[in-house]
């Protein structure tokens, strides 16, 4: 679609994603979930330690090639603490953060998380932490091919009742797509308390579409194609049915519309300091 992107001064073309006017059905998502949903995949030593879900909300378009703009969240990142009780059993390690983009494994290395989380990334999972569950990164790819992908309204455009979709990759399956409905949006000044003394719902939506592990990370989506959260976790808790959460698109926005509360979480630098402090531990045991 020619109308789909703008030119800025220096001839980059910064697309847009899909817009409709009406509700689409199902398939159609799903059609643009294959185009724009892929797995996020942990490794050490090539074994898969870790999985979620990713998915593109720009495409910035050069003279011969693209960056594919990425949202996830904050805790699919934070599997690569995962390896950490391993590291000691091998002597070569060897970590990696991982998109299977398109059969194609891309090495994550630059991510971006709001300033708030970047000094407790060891793994502080407080309520106070989860709204802030979400991270940014981006892939260079070559090609200057236009994709297809959600779009994000620039105000809000759903409400409670609202049928909605959550794409994903749960269990490390293929690509699955399920339906609910909004059942309360709660906003910057509402919350409430779990029985597991986790603040949850600060700049949430709940819904009743089943989040399992490796949808984490996926976008919630409403009939118009239009991004409204992403897909973040269910209340496991005996008798508690369909209790499930997306971490509001809007309060996300928040922050990528300002670079100031973003900073840049180098992958690699981490993941070797690691491994350098196991190896200090080896040493010394």
């Amino acid at each position: 679609m020619s109308n789909r992107f703008k030119v800025d001064k220096y001839g980059r073309k910064h697309v847009y994603g899909l817009s409709f006017n009406q509700p689409i059905p199902s398939t159609e998502i799903f059609k643009i979930g294959q185009e724009s949903v892929f797995p996020v995949i942990i490794t050490l030593n090539d074994r898969s330690i870790g999985n979620g879900s990713a998915f593109i909300y720009k495409q910035l378009i050069y003279d011969n090639y693209s960056y594919l703009f990425f949202l996830t969240n904050l805790h699919v990142i934070q599997g690569i603490h995962d390896a950490i009780p391993i590291l000691s059993q091998d002597e070569n390690v060897n970590i990696k953060l991982l998109l299977r983009f398109k059969d194609k494994d891309i090495e994550i290395n630059e991510v971006y998380l709001t300033k708030d989380i970047y000094f407790d990334f060891a793994g502080d999972k407080t309520g106070f932490y989860s709204q802030f569950d979400f991270a940014v990164f981006k892939i260079r790819i070559d090609t200057t091919e236009i994709f297809d992908f959600f779009s994000i309204k620039e105000e809000r455009n759903f409400q409670e009742g609202d049928k909605v979709y959550a794409l994903g990759y749960p269990q490390g399956l293929n690509l699955s797509i399920s339906d609910g409905i909004i059942s309360h949006i709660y906003n910057e000044d509402e919350e409430f308390l779990t029985k597991e003394n986790e603040t949850l719902a600060k700049n949430f939506i709940q819904h009743n579409i089943l989040i399992n592990h490796g949808n984490s990370g996926g976008p919630t989506v409403n009939e118009y194609g239009n991004i409204v959260g992403i897909s973040t976790k269910g209340i496991k808790q005996q008798m508690a049915v369909g209790i499930n959460y997306s971490l509001n698109i809007y309060h996300i926005l928040k922050f990528l519309g300002n670079p100031e509360y973003l900073e840049k979480f180098r992958v690699q630098e981490f993941m070797n300091f690691i491994k350098n402090e196991f190896q200090k531990i080896k040493s010394l045991s």
